[in-house]
């Protein structure tokens, strides 16, 4: 992720451009995790969501590699970002159904961690991999470990659930109507993700101002990767014995504060 901006400069994009380009893959994400549950119910099974999903992440991030502009680089990247956030949905989903209600917070976190381990690898090979090889090979190479989002669909198994709907009570919903909590849930999401993209695209642009390699722009997602790897898994422990709504908070407050201390 950090690299894509600093790719699209490549391609001839100004640092306006790059900025469009790299806000229309985060567009493409959340259509996907949008239109995740309509997909699920019109194929019928996650299980084969997952693996129609992972052959074009797989197919146009090798193409990621051979493009000559930007207006290709948006294609053959918001197509895959696209897919993955229906990837994303439907794993979170399958752990979610398939843990026992005590467990759950756990089983996430365990899926959570994902996200660091992917940066620590990520931050360690493909800022090496562009600085020796070029940018051809670190899509290619991405596209080799997108070809394991298809094994997880082969292997992967739908749980059976209860058709009975579950009604939160007012206690869980802290006496608010379920509707509004989710738009405060998804506001305060919302605006995370918007100081996550201003971060890494800020970092991007700064570092290549200042004459870094890519490595060393790179390593700065794999320390974050290493620094969260066991986060997920311990507040989603937590969570199952403290409350989601207190881990949430002091979640929400670490990003505002770890946002500042980056503008200085």
């Amino acid at each position: 992720m950090p690299l894509l901006p600093l790719y699209a400069i490549d391609r001839g994009a100004s640092q306006t451009v790059s900025g469009l380009f790299f806000a229309f893959t985060f567009l493409c994400l959340a259509l996907g995790t949008m239109t995740a549950g309509t997909l699920s119910k019109a194929l019928g099974q996650r299980k084969l969501l997952l693996i129609a999903s992972g052959v074009p992440i797989v197919v146009l991030t090798w193409l990621g590699g051979l493009v000559a502009n930007v207006l290709q680089l948006a294609v053959v990247t918001g197509v895959p970002w696209f897919f993955a956030g229906v990837v994303f949905v439907q794993s979170a989903t399958l752990a979610g159904l398939a843990a026992e209600p005590k467990d759950r917070g756990t089983a996430l976190g365990i899926l959570g961690m994902t996200g660091g381990l992917g940066g620590l690898i990520g931050g360690l090979g493909v800022g090496y991999l562009a600085d020796r090889f070029g940018y051809r090979i670190v899509f290619e190479s991405l596209a080799v470990f997108c070809i394991l989002v298809v094994i997880g669909g082969l292997i992967s198994v739908d749980p059976l659930v209860s058709s009975a709907p579950v009604t939160p009570s007012k206690a869980a919903t802290g006496g608010r109507k379920p509707g509004g909590l989710l738009i405060l849930l998804v506001v305060a999401q919302m605006l995370a993700g918007v100081a996550n993209a201003t971060s890494v695209l800020g970092r991007s642009f700064s570092m290549n101002a200042g004459g870094y390699s890519k490595s060393t722009i790179t390593l700065t997602a794999s320390i974050q990767g290493l620094v969260s790897l066991c986060f997920p898994l311990i507040l989603g422990w937590l969570s199952d014995r403290l409350g989601r709504r207190r881990i949430m908070i002091v979640s929400f407050a670490a990003t505002s504060a770890s946002l500042l201390l980056l503008a200085f």
